[in-house]
């Protein structure tokens, strides 16, 4: 996902649009593709490249914007040597790299972290002309992943509790081939008791087996059931 900023050297203020008044509204997403466009605006209107013999375009993410022991993310700022509007520097983070310890702990659980509650997201863009340093910081959204990749190695003696635990208990949260006896205790769990099994035979009956072992069975058709 690509989304653009503006950056009015006049005011050193970002902003959604070339003119508009109103802030940029960037939104990042733990482990996803990400580019963020930032194009200057002089105070002409006119958009066009940094003028200078040495330039650094640097854009971070912090938990507080004045603070760099907040830093949650940093990218270096490409230029797409193209010129007039269509000049821009770029962010670009992908899915391995837009992600962090310290990013993860920031949001811990949270759905989102946005820039407007206490130590919430900033973006700041700082660039460097010819030894001269200029920053503009701005509020962002932050969301986490919806599948977010493990947080550490799995842990062996949790694994192989795991496995002890699968072959010894039903799981409700695994598939499992269970006998007569865990079958029962399964269907006793969800309140369905003195019943040892009940299994669809090829023949389409369902089958059920109570706990005297007494065989009761009833046909199946096709289709929806009738009103």
């Amino acid at each position: 996902m690509t989304q653009s900023v503006f950056i009015r050297l006049d005011t050193l203020a970002a902003r959604a649009t070339r003119s508009s008044s109103k802030g940029p509204a960037i939104g990042l997403t733990l482990c996803s593709d990400t580019q963020i466009d930032f194009a200057f605006v002089n105070a002409e209107d006119v958009i066009a490249p940094l003028a200078g013999t040495s330039i650094t375009v640097q854009c971070c993410v912090k938990s507080k914007p004045d603070d760099p022991s907040s830093l949650l993310l940093d990218a270096s700022c490409d230029y797409n040597t193209l010129t007039g509007d269509a000049a821009r520097y770029s962010a670009v983070w992908t899915a391995t790299t837009l992600d962090g310890d310290a990013l993860r702990a920031f949001l811990g659980s949270n759905f989102s972290r946005v820039g407007t509650e206490e130590r919430g997201p900033w973006m700041e863009v700082v660039w460097t002309i010819d030894g001269e340093t200029l920053r503009v910081a701005f509020p962002i959204t932050i969301l986490n992943a919806w599948l977010r990749p493990e947080d550490a190695a799995p842990d062996p003696g949790i694994a192989a509790a795991e496995d002890w635990l699968n072959a010894r208990a039903v799981r409700f949260d695994e598939v499992q081939a269970l006998n007569a006896a865990q079958m029962a205790q399964a269907l006793a769990n969800i309140g369905i008791t003195n019943i040892k099994s009940i299994t669809k035979t090829a023949a389409g009956f369902v089958e059920l087996v109570d706990g005297d072992n007494a065989i009761f069975h009833w046909g199946l058709t096709n289709g929806p059931a009738p009103v």
